[in-house]
């Protein structure tokens, strides 16, 4: 029979992965939005597309801290059942996912940048 806590594991490392790129596309949209807006900054009138410019900005920065802090949340959960179940060393998900956290989860990554505002 096979250990549940496989299950659990691929289950972690699947969800850190859709947060990871789900963090990265939002990152894109909100470049998309800042040049956007420096494009419509540039035309002097339409002022009001620059408000609903700066609410799209707002609202995506919004979205990459709840991202951020998702995957905090998360590698935190991680790092603490690849402690508790060291003996899974042997395993090809416990190896992805320390790989993982070595190559993509440095502390660096896991503080938010300061945005421009």
């Amino acid at each position: 029979m096979q250990d549940p806590r496989k299950n659990d594991l691929k289950k972690l490392t699947n969800a850190i992965s859709f947060l990871q790129k789900r963090k990265e596309s939002h990152e894109q949209e909100l470049l998309f939005e800042e040049n956007q807006l420096k494009r419509i900054l540039a035309v002097q009138d339409a002022a009001h597309k620059k408000i609903e410019q700066m609410a799209k900005m707002q609202d995506l920065q919004w979205l990459l801290s709840q991202d951020r802090h998702e995957l905090n949340k998360l590698m935190e959960t991680l790092k603490t059942f690849l402690d508790m179940n060291q003996d899974m060393q042997d395993t090809g998900f416990y190896k992805a996912a320390t790989i993982y956290i070595d190559e993509h989860c440095n502390e660096s990554e896991l503080k938010a940048p300061q945005l421009p505002q």
